[in-house]
């Protein structure tokens, strides 16, 4: 029987460390197409063609934790590349390295200040899932592994 994945156990890294103080985290996967319809065709045909990805997420404005509202504007100060890695369960992972490109604070009267963050895929996406790496080596949770990666193509 699928079990649904809590929300909470969704989470964006940065160079290995969590956002700080995050409320959302989408991931979006996205595909190019290149119109190859000619005059004959009745209807509009299009081949696939370049691939990216993008995550956007939201959080709380803190200036004493890591990643924080601070950190995150300095990577677009100076125009850091981080790797980038959302992770659920503890189970699956997908990473690649990634620009921030959008950072925005938010103040409404009497609430808590808050940020909304997106970051540009600049490579290729890998995606790992250690519990399927574990089993097919035959490794249990206890022993000393290596994440082993399947590359995907976005």
């Amino acid at each position: 029987m699928a079990i649904a994945i809590n929300g909470t156990q969704m989470l964006v890294y940065i160079d290995g460390t969590a956002v700080a103080l995050s409320k959302t985290c989408k991931v979006s996967f996205l595909m190019n197409t290149s119109d190859t319809t000619t005059k004959d065709d009745d209807w509009k045909n299009s081949t696939g063609g370049q691939r990216s990805w993008k995550v956007d997420g939201d959080g709380l404005v803190a200036f004493d934790s890591a990643y924080n509202f601070s950190e995150l504007f300095t990577l677009i100060k100076n125009r850091i590349k981080v790797i980038l890695r959302f992770e659920c369960l503890a189970t699956y992972y997908a990473q690649g390295y990634a620009f921030l490109t959008s950072l925005d604070a938010d103040s409404p009267e009497n609430e808590s200040v808050s940020m909304s963050f997106g970051f540009e895929g600049v490579s290729a996406l890998i995606e790992v899932f250690i519990g399927w790496i574990l089993s097919m080596y035959g490794w249990s949770d206890s022993d000393t592994w290596l994440d082993t990666a399947k590359w995907i193509e976005y």
